[in-house]
């Protein structure tokens, strides 16, 4: 367990470097906008409509990288009774379903912020926010890793159960520090604009996640039954 506990790890700095790497290159919120949506000084309704598609779009996508790098890690690695063509099962079900609950994790966070006006007091909301986004994704690193195992229907409850608690360990610690040690996000970028926020979030998610199904998942040895000593001397 140890092994693939430092495996997730490194899987999930590469995973968050790649996307870290990508966003910065790739990532803009109103890439998908019309330049005149961009740059009017007075907008039209639909050009709101316009740039508040972009942000959905572009959330989405980002998410969806990060969704099906996760989960594809997780279905390599977090198994204890995968067989390399398993594991290849674990990687092709975690890039599928990764990229569809990050994509529902980009549109979810929208619907969540424009659904629940922003409160005083905070925590309750950036809490349940980042467990509606992070939820799918923990389901699909889950599926990944029972898919690529001997045991999936034992896995897969008990993937499930692991990926939803390390994700609320990753977010409670994420609520507590954000703002703290990082500069206070802006609850209407779905995706971090600082980049110190989005170092924390995808990181502590990607640990977290990973190594709470690594636990949960791990072959427990059977219990051996003592030998029958007194039968063995009758013979």
């Amino acid at each position: 367990m140890i092994v693939r506990m430092l495996a997730i790890l490194v899987m999930a700095a590469i995973v968050v470097g790649g996307v870290l790497a990508w966003s910065n290159a790739n990532y803009d919120r109103f890439q998908f906008a019309s330049e005149e949506a961009q740059t009017i000084r007075d907008l039209e309704e639909w050009h709101s409509a316009e740039l508040d598609d972009s942000e959905v779009k572009s959330d989405s996508i980002v998410y969806a990288i990060f969704g099906a790098a996760l989960a594809a890690a997780c279905g390599l690695v977090c198994s204890g009774t995968a067989t390399i063509p398993g594991r290849t099962i674990g990687v092709v079900v975690g890039l599928v379903l990764g990229a569809a609950a990050g994509a529902l994790a980009g549109y979810v966070g929208h619907t969540f912020d424009r659904s629940i006006q922003f409160p005083n007091d905070p925590m309750a909301y950036w809490f349940g926010r980042w467990m509606a986004m992070l939820g799918p994704i923990a389901i699909a690193c889950a599926i990944a890793a029972a898919a690529s195992g001997k045991r999936i229907a034992n896995d897969l409850l008990e993937g499930i159960v692991g990926g939803l608690v390390g994700a609320a360990i990753a977010v409670a610690i994420y609520c507590f520090t954000s703002g703290a040690v990082t500069n206070i996000e802006n609850h209407e970028y779905v995706f971090p604009g600082f980049f110190a926020n989005r170092v924390l979030i995808l990181g502590l998610a990607s640990a977290f996640i990973g190594l709470a199904i690594v636990f949960r998942i791990h072959p427990k040895k059977l219990e051996q039954s003592p030998p029958d000593s007194q039968e063995n001397k009758g013979n």
